[in-house]
This record gives C-alpha cells, structure tokens and sequence, in this order.
C-alpha cells in the first residue's frame, strides 16, 4: 500500500485526453466521466447504468477527489462521451496507468474489469483471472487470460472463451459505431456543403432513408447514431436531426429542404415593413419568383411552426 500512496492521482494519467465536446457546453469534467467510468470497470460494473447506479450510491467517496460540479454523469452521457472520445489515446492513458499500478505493487499481474475463475485456485494452476484488461510486469494488454493457457481444460476454458469474445465484441462495437458516425457526418457535410458555406436557406432536403442507403446499413442504425448526437458549424452547435427534413420542388427542377423554407419565411418577416406586413399569399409570391413552388397553406403551417403571428396580428400602426 506504501507503494500505491507514492504513485500520482489516477487523474494524472488521463489529463492529456482532448475535449471532444464543444468549449464552455458541458456540465460534466471529462476527467470526472473517466475517472468514475475506471472505477465502475475495475467495480465489475458491465455497462454504463450499472457505472451511474455505482457512483450514485458513492457519491460522497468521489466528491473527496472529483469535482463533480455537475453531480453524477447519467449513463447517456457516459455514453455520448465514450462515443467521441480519442480510443488511441484513451487505451494508451490506461495502459500507462496500469503500468505504473503493476511496477508500483511489483505483482505479477493485475486483473482488471474480470472475473476470477471460481476453483482455480485449489485446481493447482493458480488464480486464474479473466478480464477486459490486465497487467504484468512486462506488458499490458486490453483483454486476455492471465495464467498458463497449457493448463487450462474444460470448464475454466470455456469461461475463458466466452469472456474473451464478450471483451472483444464490446470492444468492436465501439469502433463500429464511432465509423458508422463518421460516414453519416461525411454524407451530410457533402449533401449539405451549400448550407455549411452559403446559410440555412440552402439546406436541402435529406431523409434517414437516403443516408442508410448511401451507407449500405439499416435506416434505424442511421436514426440511432443520429439520435442526441451534435456537431459545431459556423451555424452553432446544432443536433445531427436538424440536417433531416422533407423538401420541396422548384422551378428549376432542383428540391430545397422544408427547414430552408421556414428560414426564407423567417428572414421575409423578420424584414417587413410593420406598417404593411406580409401576407401569406404574398409570402408565396415571393418564393415563387426564387423558384420555389409552395402552397398558401404550406405556408401559414410553416409559419404557425416558427410561432409567427398571421400578418394581421403583426400589423403596427
């Protein structure tokens, strides 16, 4: 224990982890989500609502070293952060950690996030330790056996193997995931590549539909993926959803997205003049002569969703 006290606060390893959520946006210190993520794993806690119940009912043990000025992270928001977190790095913070803990202890290994084979000991093969990761003196590895793989048979083998490919799938599925966010962001930035450099009226029409298609995966994956995620624009910071939306054809034969529209809407009451505010009739007017063919209803709709007041109710004298 001596040795443990002399080495730095886990927080020290995992300090050089970037931000990957928006400056001055979040409640939560990333180095708090990770260090109480560790403690849960290492706690044999199997997923993220397990992790959030675990530092619930700790609370007070954490607030003896971490902020925590936003209380406890719920398990989407540990699941949002790991979504964008830098794998490399994280998997290099902790095999720098676990590093320091193995030399620290001088042991030959350290089991983390496992299990240890119940009877194994009294089998003459020693502890056997299952686990997501683990350590020894010379190396650290991200899952695997720690024991003598010659002495293993039966039952502790097929433990072994199960666990083994329960690590691995956890561990694809995250990578899996973070490619199929990439795609789908790489397919809005070029569909929308008008709206990133011209404005909200050139955001054109896109469906979960066409992005699963493009991407060769099922439409709900699409709408999962897409579901609280959030990208920075010159825009602001605006949820994936906003890219979605149904569209409307124009003269030139090209669609416009429905969300466009509203903005055109809103910009042409925004610049009225109050004593003459326009009417819907004349709203369509307008966009008809950029093009955009529109019905008066489609419009009063449109404006009844931005919470714009009929052209009568607008009207200064």
């Amino acid at each position: 224990m001596a040795a443990l006290k002399s080495l730095p606060s886990i927080k020290s390893f995992f300090r050089r982890l970037p931000e990957p959520r928006v400056k001055g946006r979040s409640t939560h210190l990333l180095i708090d989500v990770i260090v109480i993520a560790i403690c849960g794993v290492i706690a044999d806690c199997d997923d993220f609502r397990e992790i959030e119940q675990f530092a619930k009912e700790r609370v007070d043990w954490f607030k003896s070293f971490l902020k925590l000025s936003g209380g406890i992270p719920s398990h989407d928001t540990f699941e949002r952060i790991f979504a964008v977190l830098d794998t490399r790095t994280l998997h290099s913070c902790c095999l720098q950690w676990l590093t320091a803990v193995t030399g620290a202890l001088d042991v030959g290994h350290i089991a983390i996030d496992g299990k240890t084979s119940r009877g194994s000991a009294k089998a003459g093969i020693g502890a056997l330790h299952v686990g997501g990761a683990w350590a020894t003196g010379a190396q650290v590895s991200p899952g695997g056996v720690a024991g003598d793989k010659k002495k293993l048979d039966g039952e502790n083998k097929e433990f072994s193997s199960n666990k083994m490919k329960s690590a691995n799938w956890m561990i694809q599925a995250f990578e899996q995931r973070r490619q199929t966010m990439l795609k789908v962001m790489h397919f809005i930035v070029d569909r929308q590549r008008d709206f990133f450099e011209k404005g909200v009226q050139y955001l054109k029409p896109l469906t979960l539909r066409e992005v699963a298609e493009v991407i060769n995966m099922h439409e709900s994956t699409v709408s999962r993926v897409t579901n609280e995620k959030y990208v920075q624009t010159p825009l602001g910071v605006l949820p994936l959803k906003f890219f979605f939306s149904s569209g409307l054809s124009t003269t030139g034969g090209e669609d416009v997205s429905a969300r466009g529209i509203k903005a055109q809407i809103e910009k042409l009451v925004a610049d009225e003049d109050p004593k003459h505010p326009l009417t819907d009739q004349a709203i369509v007017n307008i966009l008809k002569e950029g093009g955009v063919q529109i019905a008066r209803r489609t419009v009063a709709k449109y404006r009844d969703q931005l919470g714009v007041l009929s052209a009568r109710m607008r009207k200064r004298v």
